[in-house]
């Protein structure tokens, strides 16, 4: 059992409440942002085999495929499509902030932003694909996607 004070993906549960039931697979998630949160923590966990089993984009086939030296900073999710939760398909837009191994020292930092989209086949999400988007703008005084509890400008924008 992982033990941190908030999620990995940004929620305010802890995560044993949140996407550990997922990752270890005791419960499907019922959303595609869900879903999505819980394969960002799975990265951040290097959990390549959850990765594997919930994703059907036929990008990734083996748990080698995976690059799990990026350092995740945080998750913004951006918006979501909930209008019918009978949809079979759905997408979620969110900005992953990370950093590459050689920068840990500095504020740099690099934006994945994405539209992601996802099918759900016999009550199971899977992700399918995604198109990347620009960059985003963050407001000074917001708070920082790195969950230190510091505005923007104070932490990651110094």
């Amino acid at each position: 059992m992982h033990i941190c004070k908030n999620c990995y993906c940004g929620s305010d549960l802890s995560f044993s409440l949140c996407c550990e039931k997922y990752i270890n697979q005791q419960l499907l998630p019922f959303q595609p942002e869900q879903l999505m949160r819980s394969r960002y923590s799975a990265f951040i966990l290097k959990e390549a085999q959850y990765l594997l089993d919930t994703d059907q984009s036929n990008q990734t086939k083996n748990p080698e495929d995976f690059d799990f030296s990026t350092i995740w900073l945080g998750l913004k999710i951006i918006a979501t499509n909930d209008k019918n939760i009978n949809d079979p398909q759905d997408w979620v837009e969110f900005v992953a902030f990370y950093q590459q191994p050689n920068e840990t020292c500095s504020t740099y930092f690099h934006q994945l932003h994405e539209k992601s989209i996802f099918s759900k086949q016999n009550k199971q999400w899977f992700y399918t694909g995604g198109s990347f988007l620009p960059d985003i703008k963050i407001a000074r005084n917001e708070a920082c996607f790195c969950g230190s509890g510091k505005k923007y400008k104070k932490c990651h924008a110094v």
